[in-house]
């Protein structure tokens, strides 16, 4: 697939304001948490600094110093002073100890649980969401996309939502957790928390220049990323033809490059992840150390400078993580960026669903003035193309390849819309009609089969996936595929390979074309379905074909000649232009001008004679009248 033109160049990522209002908006049902979150940090940081308060008291009553820890003076002493008066027994002060950390475990128990609970939630919402959007999107855009990029987007990248949403979380409640400690500080002491906000505030400015440089880092793992699933992909899926080539050991190259590069990020990213914890705590340690020599020098009562050292400490636990979590948010920038764009459907376009019910082709489909083209700068591939296809008749159409005959069966199968002119079924406008039952009175087989890694019955069942096993035996035997079938040990459960890779061309049209039989559908669209079968073969699944969907719809797409003898209608289409549409008995003459003898005189014993002479035996006519038609074309 194409790599989309707008991801040519990196695009400068927004910083900390986007992280907020996306995760938001891309957690969606999730977002409940957050205020629960919240409330547990508060919680979680209340019962961690009273119990603080209460073992600087009981150390102060082991030593039976309870009169120094209340001369502690302003809100700690107040509360030494209470809490002494009312807790007599060491044995009652230890027991609420206790109690306070295990509070405090319970909240942190429940906030993990809780964040845990969401984070999968959430990593399976936006899976899906990003599956969700490749099936309904435009197909157009879907071409433009890499298939390795896109894997990696479904596979990996749906995870980084949700490991941003813990992020996040972590960001909150300890956010939180320092706000309460600080105000428990500010109480017992204002000049100390004063020394140690300024403190901290510098070396959160100091840590956070090594975001900027993890901001390029992550959009760099990102972009390697995407080669590398690219690499991998191309591997698996051009195995034949890279081992056909021999070109292995370019491969294996161009693999290992990438593989060193994504070593050297993964590694440069580790190291700094790695020493951001030690340098934190070295800061933090310099800062305790900065504070403490300040306090003697303030005169600071001891319980109230014991009880700040404390709650210091303690406070490096959330600070560090609450820079740790910021930094992963700013690795994973890139990342959110790519899966908030992919999820909004702002600037990308979805087929028309349709609501008018179709409950089956009575007259005819008609192309009215259709015009289409692959992008709004390329020339149409359609050009005010305008024909019919009668129901319940057979019609050929015919033309060179890239005269626009696949397209207008991508427009029948609704994966692109014209850019001008009409398609009507029975006078409605197919895109008004309901498209599921549009398509499920719609089958198509071609030349080119997209198939599954997966078994034989897998692929057959895209059509019908509710199909009992009879139906599924009777397409097969259809589609002259059973003694294949039957040729493997495991049967309908032999395993394909990556689009049909241990099958052999002509095996692959016939599973193409059991899966459209499957379908059992009203109209039937052949596109070259039988090109690579065998002449004894093909007469035989034309032959099963025409009995069974005898009085039905069917649109051959061709440029054969031989086929236009059993047709009941017949186009012609020349540069995404119609240039003749009608009977055989009216167009066959005259499409070779009048200037090849041995095809007149055949076609004029076809009329006479009609169903004495085979196809197969017209094809040496025709095919001598169109290379000769192609000779005058080129003088």
């Amino acid at each position: 697939m194409k790599r989309a033109s707008g991801r040519d160049s990196p695009a400068k990522v927004p910083s900390a304001r986007f992280w907020l209002p996306k995760i938001a908006q891309l957690a969606g049902a999730h977002i409940w948490s957050f205020p629960l979150i919240t409330i547990l940090g508060v919680l979680s940081s209340l019962a961690e600094s009273f119990g603080v308060g209460l073992i600087i008291l009981f150390l102060y009553s082991l030593l039976g110093r309870q009169a120094d820890a209340a001369s502690a003076g302003g809100f700690l002493g107040s509360v030494f002073l209470r809490l002494s008066a009312h807790l007599h027994s060491t044995t009652l002060l230890a027991s609420l100890i206790f109690a306070a950390i295990a509070a405090k475990a319970a909240f942190t128990a429940a906030y993990s649980t809780i964040s845990s609970h969401v984070q999968n939630g959430l990593a399976r919402d936006v899976r899906d969401r990003i599956h969700r959007q490749y099936l309904d999107v435009d197909y157009d855009y879907i071409r433009q996309q890499e298939e390795g990029e896109m894997l990696k987007m479904l596979a990996t990248d749906s995870w980084t939502v949700s490991d941003a949403y813990q992020s996040v979380s972590r960001v909150v409640i300890n956010a939180v957790s320092m706000v309460v400690m600080i105000g428990f500080l500010l109480l017992i002491s204002w000049p100390l928390t004063l020394i140690m906000l300024a403190g901290s505030t510098l070396l959160y400015l100091a840590l956070n220049r090594v975001s900027g440089y993890l901001r390029r880092l992550g959009r760099e793992t990102m972009e390697i990323n995407r080669k590398l699933a690219v690499c991998m992909l191309q591997t698996l899926q051009g195995m034949r033809a890279i081992r056909a080539f021999g070109q292995e050991g370019h491969h294996q190259k161009s693999f290992e490059k990438l593989s060193a590069d994504a070593q050297r990020v993964a590694t440069q990213t580790a190291t700094l992840f790695a020493l951001f914890g030690p340098v934190s705590d070295s800061g933090y340690l310099l800062l305790i150390g900065a504070t403490l020599i300040l306090a003697t020098k303030l005169a600071i009562p001891t319980a109230a400078i014991l009880t700040c050292v404390i709650l210091l400490y303690r406070i490096q636990w959330p600070f560090r993580e609450l820079q740790s979590a910021v930094i992963a948010l700013a690795e994973k920038e890139a990342a959110l960026q790519s899966v908030a764009d992919l999820l909004d459907r702002r600037d990308k376009r979805c087929p028309t669903r349709g609501s008018r019910p179709f409950r089956g082709l009575g007259d005819c489909i008609e192309f009215r003035d259709v015009e289409f083209s692959y992008a709004a700068s390329a020339p149409n591939v359609l050009e005010k193309a305008s024909f019919r296809i009668p129901a319940g008749r057979t019609t050929v159409l015919v033309g060179a390849s890239g005269a626009g005959k696949t397209t207008i069966v991508n427009l029948l199968l609704r994966l692109d819309e014209p850019s001008g002119g009409k398609i009507l079924a029975d006078g409605m406008p197919l895109d008004e009609l309901d498209r599921g039952q549009w398509l499920k009175r719609l089958a198509a087989a071609g030349q080119d089969i997209e198939l599954i890694d997966s078994t034989i019955d897998a692929n057959i069942r895209i059509a019908r996936a509710e199909a009992d096993p009879a139906a599924v035996r009777e397409a097969v035997e259809l589609a002259d595929f059973l003694d294949v079938v039957n040729a493997f040990p495991d049967g309908m459960q032999h395993w394909i390979g990556p689009q049909g890779g241990n099958l052999s061309g002509g095996q692959r049209q016939r599973l193409g074309l059991a899966r459209a039989i499957l379908r059992d559908p009203d109209i039937l669209v052949l596109d070259e379905a039988t090109s690579a079968l065998d002449d004894a073969i093909e007469r035989t699944v034309q032959r099963n074909l025409r009995a069974r969907f005898k009085g039905r719809t069917i649109l051959i797409v061709t440029h054969r000649a031989s086929t236009m003898l059993s047709a009941d209608h017949l186009i012609f289409l020349e540069g995404g232009r119609v240039t003749a549409e009608g009977a055989p008995t009216g167009l066959l003459p005259g499409y070779v001008k009048e200037t090849d003898h041995l095809f007149q005189e055949h076609f004029r014993q076809e009329a006479a004679t009609p169903n004495q002479q085979s196809g197969r035996e017209a094809a040496p006519a025709i095919a001598i009248a169109e290379r000769r038609q192609v000779e005058q074309r080129g003088r």
